[in-house]
């Protein structure tokens, strides 16, 4: 069981849409380059940081890592 538990993905955190505001402007990126570094549109992290429509799949993925490792991580 060990050995099952150390190679499962840690779990990934949701994000408010605070939260996502909050990593973007703490990059000092504007939606759209914050967007392109996602690879997303700059409407979708709009709606994001509005409470529209949440991230899933590896675009909250992405999101934890730039918030854990930094956007080097991403590089």
């Amino acid at each position: 069981m060990r050995e099952f538990d150390a190679i499962c993905p840690p779990p990934v955190r949701e994000f408010s849409a605070a939260d996502i505001k909050h990593l973007r402007e703490t990059l000092k990126f504007s939606q759209p380059v914050f967007a392109l570094h996602l690879h997303t549109s700059a409407s979708t992290v709009r709606k994001w940081e509005q409470g529209d429509s949440h991230p899933t799949g590896p675009a909250l993925k992405l999101l934890n890592v730039i918030a854990d490792k930094g956007l080097q991580a991403i590089i």
